[in-house]
């Protein structure tokens, strides 16, 4: 038997994909080669979401690919001599990004066992050292 969650986040997925990618083509926020990696993930998505584990693995991907992208804006806004504009265009990527996860309804990341033992109780997060989605007990 199929989780109703499961089957639920199947369906916000696939109907979000259409929306990010409108987004993303509209947006001028992030590198093409970034657009196209996440587009790429999209495209794809649908066609491995119809086993549980190959949709955990793709939304893992995704997020990781977000991760970096997210990573790589935020070390941009914070060099010293970066000026005003490119302070604010590293600044709107970092949102846009964080928006494509609120979309998607990606969890939060977590580095460390001290982090997710901080989290409230049923809290659902990526364990980034093992790529696994859990769920604070």
């Amino acid at each position: 038997m199929v989780d109703p969650k499961y089957e639920q986040s199947v369906t916000e997925i696939t109907e979000s994909v259409t929306q990010i990618i409108k987004g993303l083509q509209e947006t001028t926020r992030m590198a093409e080669g970034e657009r196209q990696q996440i587009r790429k993930d999209l495209d794809i998505l649908p066609k491995l979401i119809d086993r549980p584990d190959a949709f955990q693995n793709r939304l893992i991907a995704l997020d990781n690919v977000l991760a970096g992208i997210e990573d790589g804006a935020i070390r941009k806004s914070k060099e010293e001599n970066i000026g005003a504009p490119r302070r604010q265009e590293a600044e709107q990527k970092i949102s846009e990004v964080r928006r494509i996860r609120q979309l998607v309804g990606l969890p939060i990341r977590v580095h460390s066992i001290q982090q997710a033992q901080s989290l409230p109780p049923g809290t659902e997060f990526l364990y980034v050292p093992t790529n696994q989605f859990r769920v604070r007990q």
